[in-house]
């Protein structure tokens, strides 16, 4: 099993260093993320009952660290509606193939209350003061790239898997189960290295 996985690890990194740009990539941008999940968009439009509300967008600011195939990203949205400041930490592999950047990994979601003061960890799944208890979220991601400047579409599919309970094994059952609930984020972004 060992020498399966380092033999797919090889077939993997191998392209992606032939293709990569370079080994240090730090990108700042903007993103639009929404409220709506996948699941009620492809029922809404089923039954043609789809009503875009543009108060149910968030904008706000992303920035992505890549080193060699791991990268580092944080984002900041605000939504007026809710009167609070949400975004997301996270991790991630990232291959640069051509002009395709795909990423997948793990990240947090925070939000901070304005009126109450209130910090919180974590998806509706398991949300919490203590990153501890807090949900991660499976992030999946593709990025076009073109010369300095970045476009792309993130999937980010919240799970009840918590560092306490460390119940990894079924992450990605969880995952697979409940993608009907993932949220979409564009993100635009500019390569200043």
């Amino acid at each position: 099993m060992k020498k399966l996985f380092l033999l797919l690890a090889v077939l993997i990194l191998l392209p992606a260093t032939v293709f990569a740009r370079g080994l240090v990539d730090l990108t700042l941008g903007g993103i639009i993320s929404s409220d709506y999940t996948v699941g009620e968009v492809i029922d809404s439009i089923q039954n043609q009952s789809f009503e875009f509300k543009p108060e149910r967008l968030q904008y706000g600011a992303n920035a992505e660290l890549k080193i060699a195939f791991v990268s580092a990203n944080a984002n900041a949205l605000y939504a007026d509606s809710l009167k609070e400041f949400t975004g997301s930490v996270g991790a991630n592999l990232a291959l640069d193939i051509f002009f395709l950047r795909v990423k997948a990994g793990l990240a947090y979601t925070y939000g901070y209350d304005i009126d109450s003061k209130a910090f919180t960890w974590g998806n509706n799944y398991s949300k919490s003061s203590d990153i501890m208890n807090a949900g991660l979220d499976v992030n999946v991601g593709l990025d076009f790239k073109i010369k300095k400047f970045t476009i792309g579409l993130l999937a980010t599919l919240p799970t009840g898997t918590t560092l306490e309970n460390k119940d990894f094994a079924d992450m990605f059952n969880n995952a697979t189960d409940h993608w009907r609930n993932a949220q979409l984020s564009m993100v635009v972004g500019f390569s200043i290295l």
